[in-house]
């Protein structure tokens, strides 16, 4: 039995003893998977830490609410780091409203010199941005972000979205040109 076998039988079973509702079982759990809830969070949700903190909160009660519904789903075919992961990133991404998601637009600067419809032009072209952004998928979208709202590297990129960094850098530039022509239609 290899190494990753036996991690995947030894997450099954603590997931199995959470389920049957084992007190320390699921300490054990919030203890062994809360950073990685929490890397997550903070990479899909730009607030503060306060709200980074009860976002991570709202994740791990879902996981055992309805006793335990969604912990049921995992079935041991994969590390369950994996599962928590993917599950947990997309938490962020339905539950969590994109607005709340996303790094708001900075303010134009207050000069004499901008005229109103510089201001006008940039906000249209920022909301149809936003709008664009919510048609791609969410792969698409996340990619997208994290390269130009967090400026991470295709490499960092391709490590969170568990993709080759030539996958990656094929789907940002996909995703670029559907943004542009949806931006320019809208305008």
């Amino acid at each position: 039995m290899g190494c990753d076998e036996r991690a995947r039988e030894d997450d099954y079973r603590l997931v199995q003893k959470v389920i049957a509702g084992d007190p320390a079982a699921r300490d054990q759990f919030v203890d062994l998977y809360s950073n990685l809830v929490r890397k997550v969070v903070s990479q899909y949700v730009a607030w503060s830490a306060e709200e980074q903190q009860d976002a991570w909160q709202v994740i791990f009660l879902s996981l055992f609410e309805d006793d335990c519904r969604r912990l049921r789903t995992y079935r041991g075919r994969a590390r369950f780091s994996t599962w928590l992961f993917t599950c947990a990133r997309r938490m962020c991404l339905d539950y969590f409203p994109a607005e709340q998601r996303l790094i708001p637009m900075p303010a134009p600067p207050a000069t004499n010199e901008r005229k109103a419809d510089d201001v006008i032009d940039r906000l249209l072209k920022h909301l149809a941005l936003q709008e664009a952004l919510e048609n791609l998928s969410p792969t698409d979208a996340i990619i997208v972000r994290l390269r130009y709202e967090r400026n991470l590297s295709y490499q960092r990129i391709a490590e969170i979205v568990h993709m080759s960094v030539n996958t990656v850098a094929s789907r940002l530039r996909r995703a670029k040109e559907r943004l542009a022509k949806a931006v320019e239609d809208a305008l």
